[in-house]
């Protein structure tokens, strides 16, 4: 009997005892965002500019499997399909959605207003390429032009992860009112 109790007494004082805290759920893996509905359907879409009215793009079903994670989106437009070469890359300043926050996103194009600025790209037969792009981390890049032929830069972010996106390429017909 004294072996036994000596034993006892030497096999708790010798070993340690860990008691595992217990996590009542994993944190979900840190996936990619996913884009689910985008408005209009993807493809080519045809801007009319006769009328001179707005095309409105809309992101309304996106998310992330960490929906306690922000998301940045931001419009990316990529004029070379139009012929263009000096600054044919273009981004919007990138947006912070709140954490949780999936309210749809909107970006309103107006061609005529931008062929005052760009008359030789929105005219009848030209297209252009236009993403709406998400990131759950920030874009390495919120330059608005880009000078470089390296398409992605506006795509990248800080660790390297990147961004899923829509894409439409918009063919414009007719031609814009004179003012």
């Amino acid at each position: 009997m004294k072996n036994l109790l000596s034993l006892l007494i030497l096999s708790l004082t010798s070993g340690c005892l860990y008691v595992a805290p217990i996590d009542e759920e994993p944190d979900p893996d840190d996936t990619m965002p996913f884009i689910h509905e985008a408005s209009p359907g993807l493809g080519v879409v045809e801007i009319n500019l006769d009328n001179s009215s707005a095309q409105l793009f809309i992101l309304s079903s996106y998310d992330d499997a960490n929906s306690e994670q922000a998301l940045y989106s931001r419009i990316v437009m990529d004029y070379r399909p139009a012929g263009v070469t000096q600054n044919a890359i273009t981004a919007t300043i990138p947006i912070v959605g709140d954490a949780g926050s999936r309210d749809s996103l909107t970006y309103e194009l107006r061609p005529c207003e931008m062929a005052k600025k760009q008359a030789d790209v929105f005219v009848d037969g030209k297209t252009i390429d236009l993403y709406f792009v998400i990131a759950d981390e920030r874009f390495i890049h919120e330059n608005q032009s880009f000078l470089s032929t390296d398409f992605s830069l506006p795509f990248k972010t800080y660790t390297g992860r990147g961004s899923v996106w829509v894409q439409w390429t918009l063919l414009f017909k007719g031609e814009c009112p004179s003012n």
